[in-house]
């Protein structure tokens, strides 16, 4: 199943973002051409297409690892979902007071 292009925007956004680079690795480029996600490219390869992506890129690249990274205020990692589920839970429990 290829990554959605939001997961390669967030592996991007801190050294490359193109849209050049963002078009050619994601749905229209490298990975959906062959059916895989961008998780499985080889950075040799995305590097063919932006030099200046980096190993760390892999860090974000994937469903799971995308969900754990975005670990701001109402984001989708695990600590911030329980987080806001407690809180919503408390607020819940008060009404029915």
């Amino acid at each position: 199943m290829p990554t959605h292009s939001p997961v390669l925007a967030s592996a991007l956004s801190n050294s490359c973002e193109t849209p050049r680079s963002y078009r050619s690795l994601s749905s229209k480029g490298l990975a959906s051409g062959r059916g895989i996600g961008l998780e499985k490219l080889p950075l040799a390869e995305m590097q063919s297409v932006e030099p200046r992506i980096t190993q760390d890129v892999f860090a974000v690249l994937g469903v799971d690892r995308s969900v754990r990274s975005r670990t701001s205020y109402g984001g989708t990692a695990p600590e911030q979902v329980r987080r806001q589920a407690k809180r919503w839970l408390k607020a819940l429990a008060r009404e029915k007071r």
